[in-house]
């Protein structure tokens, strides 16, 4: 197998376990953020407890995807943990609050004080996926292979409607999961979240799609050119599809778990357009998947380990997910 496919395989396995990531990690990300903003404490309880037997699952594919990035793409790893250390450690710090609150939920009398926590962790971390995503998006400055910018480049205003289109993309994942299993003006509530959030995503992408081609010529050029372009004009046409369906379903109760299938779709035709419009760049514009790869031995040694460890995944998360997708518990009972 030569280095140039060995490569290009790795890039695409790396994208496929964060795609997976983030759909799966964002919906209980989405819920976190959504009980912020919900008065009843029962609620705040449903909430927590409809995702208790999955959030930390989910989690498991961010740590898949930093040691595959490591292995296989290291200057890529080195150049990225450099550029982006405060949005990924934001993430960190989010996520490791939140899962301190689930913790300390169960075993405190002030259970009000841990869901304002878990919104608050969940909050945090969004904000850093968001962030981390635009600095990668707004370009990084390399040099020899080395991070040779400020730890501050990450903030600009590319980013920031970066933040946006994936902090309302992740509340429309909470939100449609949610209605599958809520009723009465909790229901509603949750209906029309699903709706503003969809429309500000998207506004929030299409800045982000007329920002990228202005902010970056090649970028401009590389989009332009076929078949790039059409590549993208299908993804694109297919997002917009998918956010049709997903705003006409989250109406139609007798379908309740449509809009949350349509969400994930609608994320994953997202990702799938954002993979195509960088590559061949790792890095946009300062590193390519050829530049950053190891060599051709390392990435098929770890081809070995990858290969038996993603159907493992799979089938344990389709397991809980099977068993335990649309419990919710009570106020007083967890659902796991």
């Amino acid at each position: 197998m030569s280095q140039e496919l060995l490569a290009n395989l790795w890039a695409a396995i790396i994208g496929l376990i964060l795609a997976l990531y983030v759909a799966l990690d964002g919906f209980d990300l989405g819920i976190g953020v959504l009980s912020l903003f919900t008065r009843r404490q029962e609620d705040r309880q449903m909430m927590m407890s409809s995702i208790g037997a999955f959030w930390d699952a989910n989690e498991t594919w961010l740590v898949i995807a930093g040691g595959a990035l490591f292995g296989a793409f290291p200057t890529a790893y080195g150049v990225l943990l450099n550029a982006l250390y405060v949005p990924i450690m934001m993430m960190l710090f989010g996520l490791i609050f939140r899962a301190v609150s689930f913790e300390f939920r169960g075993h405190s009398r002030r259970s009000a004080i841990w869901e304002f926590a878990f919104g608050a962790g969940s909050l945090v971390a969004v904000v850093g996926h968001g962030f981390a995503l635009g600095g990668l998006l707004s370009g990084i400055k390399v040099v020899d292979g080395h991070f040779a910018g400020g730890p501050w480049d990450w903030f600009s205003p590319l980013p920031i409607l970066t933040a946006v289109a994936v902090g309302f993309g992740y509340v429309i994942l909470g939100a449609s999961y949610l209605l599958a299993g809520t009723e009465g003006p909790m229901h509603r509530r949750v209906q029309r979240w699903t709706v503003v959030s969809a429309v500000v995503m998207f506004a929030a992408i299409a800045a982000v799609t007329v920002l990228m081609p202005l902010w970056f010529r090649a970028v401009a050029l590389q989009w332009t050119a076929s078949p790039m372009r059409y590549v993208l004009s299908a993804l694109s046409f297919g997002a917009i599809f998918a956010f049709v369906i997903l705003i006409l379903a989250t109406f139609l109760r007798q379908y309740s778990r449509l809009p949350f299938a349509f969400s994930l779709i609608t994320f994953f035709v997202a990702f799938a357009g954002l993979l195509a419009a960088m590559y061949p760049y790792i890095v946009p514009t300062s590193l390519t998947i050829q530049a950053a790869a190891a060599d051709s031995r390392t990435l098929v040694f770890m081809l070995f380990g990858i290969a038996l460890l993603i159907p493992v995944m799979l089938a344990y998360n389709l397991y809980l997910y099977r068993v335990f997708l649309g419990r919710r518990a009570g106020p007083h009972q967890e659902s796991y």
